[in-house]
């Protein structure tokens, strides 16, 4: 567990319940695209889902950076990101491929393992986002994406990668990281979705770099200047009026909401309780809901056509928390280990 240095070491702290609950909007998002329903419109950030992505970003930025600050090798730095993100990553995108592909394509076995799809699906490993498998969901609403979630991983390591070059090449000083965000804010000012076409580099949209760049730095910022004692209650009612205030501009609103939403989920996330951690003493469960949660959402969609909104959320959080907690205790702590 990481704690910035302003934080005793015996603290309480909710970041591990506050990435759960990021990955749990995530789910609920998910649950309606899936099932074939609109999803809920957030201003700022589209949906419940990009919220959640939001989230996310804005404490791995706060905490990562306080990773490089706490220890600066390059090499050590990216062994431990590269072992958070891809033993994890590697066991859901192979049993994907060669348990349940097999058990729900249409096609027979072996035509199943020979087709090139299969083979290309196993790239995801590499973060090459690829998301059909031969024969796999199709017909559904969201049709032959077998893991729509995986698209954030190649942006979340391309973030790991900046942090390591500003430390390296600016020695991890905190304006780089202000300077890292400004320059975030702008593409994602240039490159919103909607007012561009996708800009694509290695099979990811390089407009997600801006947009969720905003969030991650603003983070790291807040970790570089030692921020964190500063997000008082009424600092964050400040922000919360400035958010009310644009609420009609969304260019404005949405700027405001790169600097508000990481200060809350900073301030929340260090203000933990007993509660939280005895919640995070059973393991950090987020990872494994995120990755786990759209493949086994698609498979309910196709088991139960047109299932009832509620009862389906609460059948693929269920299952998805089990597959969640064997990954952590079976993939992802030994790999931290």
């Amino acid at each position: 567990r990481i704690h910035p240095p302003s934080m005793p070491a015996d603290r309480f702290d909710s970041f591990d319940l506050l990435r759960a609950a990021g990955a749990l909007l995530v789910l609920v998002s998910h649950s309606f695209a899936l099932t074939g329903r609109p999803e809920p419109a957030v201003p700022g950030v589209d949906t419940f889902g990009g919220l959640g992505v939001a989230v996310f970003f804005s404490i791995s930025g706060y905490l990562i950076a306080l990773s490089w600050q706490r220890d600066p090798r390059l090499g050590a730095f990216l062994v431990k990101r590269s072992l958070r993100i891809f033993p994890a990553l590697a066991v859901v995108v192979l049993l994907s491929a060669f348990v349940l592909g097999p058990l729900v394509s249409r096609l027979p076995a072996g035509e199943y393992l020979a087709a090139p799809e299969t083979r290309n699906y196993l790239r995801n490993i590499g973060l090459y986002v690829t998301y059909p498998l031969p024969g796999v969901f199709e017909g559904l609403p969201h049709a032959r994406s077998v893991n729509g979630s995986l698209w954030t991983l190649p942006v979340e390591f391309t973030m790991y990668l900046i942090v390591a070059l500003v430390g390296v090449v600016c020695r991890g000083r905190p304006w780089a990281f202000a300077a890292a965000f400004a320059v975030f804010a702008g593409l994602a000012l240039a490159w919103l979705p909607g007012r561009s076409g996708p800009a694509v580099v290695y099979a990811m949209d390089a407009r997600y770099l801006g947009i969720f760049g905003t969030f991650y730095y603003a983070g790291a910022s807040m970790a570089a200047y030692r921020l964190e004692r500063r997000l008082t209650a009424p600092l964050l009612a400040l922000l919360l009026l400035a958010l009310l205030a644009t609420w009609w501009q969304p260019r404005a609103f949405t700027a405001v909401l790169w600097i508000a939403l990481p200060a809350a989920a900073i301030a929340v996330g260090r203000s933990g309780n007993r509660a939280s951690a005895w919640l995070s003493a059973r393991g950090d469960f987020s990872y494994g809901l995120y990755i786990y949660a759209f493949p086994v959402q698609q498979t309910l969609v196709m088991l139960w056509p047109d299932p009832p909104l509620l009862p389906y959320i609460a059948a693929v959080f269920a299952v998805t928390l089990a597959l969640a907690v064997a990954s952590w205790h079976g993939v992802e702590r030994p790999a931290l280990g």
